[in-house]
Parts: C-alpha cells; sequence; structure tokens
C-alpha cells in the first residue's frame, strides 16, 4: 500500500465547486481507499491505495465527477514525493525568511525549462519563487493574495495543471501522511 496526498484545485472557493470534506472522504473511503483523511476545508485528503499514482489520480477524478458532479484538476502525490518536496524549499535556508509567507505550488510535471527561462525573474516585485522538481516554491511577503505569482500565472506560463497550499498546509499533510 501507498500513502498518497491528494490535492484538489478550485473547490470551495466562495459558493463555486463546494465539497464537504466528509462527503469526499466517504466517497473516497466508499471507492476502496484505506485510512482516508482530511485535512482543512481546500480539498487535501491523505489516504492508502494499492493504485500507481496516475491511476489514483484518475480514480479520484472519475469519483468527483461521479458522486459530486464535479470535474475538478486532481493531483496525487506519493508521501515520498511531499516529504522530499518540503525538504527541497530552498527559502527555509534563509533566516529572514517568515514561514507565514512561503507557499508551494505543486506542478503535474516538471516545467519544461524554456518555459520556465521565459518567466520574468521580476514581475513579482518582492516576491520570489524557485523551481525544483515538480514543486515552485514561492515567498510572497505582502501575501499570496497580492502577488503576481499566483496559481493561475504558473499554469499559464507552464501551460500545465498546477494547484498552491501555504506552507503550513504543506507541513501538516507531510505529517499526517507520515503517520499513516
Amino acid at each position: 500500500m501507498t500513502t498518497y496526498i491528494c490535492l484538489l484545485r478550485g473547490i470551495n472557493l466562495g459558493s463555486h465547486n463546494r465539497l464537504s470534506m466528509p462527503d469526499f472522504a466517504a466517497s473516497l473511503t466508499k471507492a476502496g481507499f484505506t485510512e482516508v483523511r482530511t485535512y482543512l476545508q481546500s480539498g487535501n485528503a491523505v489516504f492508502t491505495s494499492d493504485l500507481s499514482s496516475m491511476d489514483t489520480s484518475k480514480a479520484v477524478h472519475d469519483i468527483l465527477l461521479a458522486d459530486r458532479k464535479l470535474d475538478l484538476p486532481v493531483l496525487v502525490l506519493t508521501a515520498e514525493e511531499l516529504r522530499s518536496a518540503a525538504l527541497a524549499n530552498p527559502f527555509l535556508s534563509r533566516e529572514d525568511i517568515d514561514t507565514n509567507a512561503l507557499y508551494a505550488t505543486f506542478l503535474e510535471a516538471a516545467p519544461d525549462p524554456a518555459l520556465l527561462a521565459d518567466i520574468d525573474r521580476h514581475i513579482g516585485g518582492e516576491d520570489e519563487w524557485q523551481a525544483v522538481g515538480k514543486t515552485i516554491y514561492l515567498y510572497c511577503p505582502g501575501g499570496y493574495g497580492r502577488t503576481k505569482l499566483n496559481n493561475g500565472f504558473f499554469e499559464r506560463k507552464l501551460k500545465q495543471t498546477a494547484t498552491t497550499r501555504n506552507w503550513k498546509t504543506v507541513s501538516a499533510l507531510r505529517d499526517l501522511a507520515e503517520a499513516s
């Protein structure tokens, strides 16, 4: 059994794509996933499965579509992938960093280096970003709500699905996954 972290994109934003986490957990359990736990109301779940990452992502997508009529992007990481991503955050080595201003944008695949190179490093003003593997690490001292370096920005520039979590959520999901 592999422990997976499921990150849904675009749920519970105002009145759009409403999804109760207890209902989501029940749907996952009914579909055969085990040790299902959710975190917050923003589409985070940790569970175990015998399926591959790709099959797990497709299964969760199909569950949401069938049970809830929600056609949402689903990103799935293994516990090891999330642990590695948490350890690789280049901003954590800096003493001047406020971890409340850290975010991670998870991508469905490693970005095309040419597309990364085309992104203007100064577009975010005081906000900074660094790409490592399938993760874009963000430092937004003015707050994520004010940055130009948001999820949609990276999706457009890198031409792929992404979803962003604050560092507290990344850390909590890592801890939940490691407790499995």
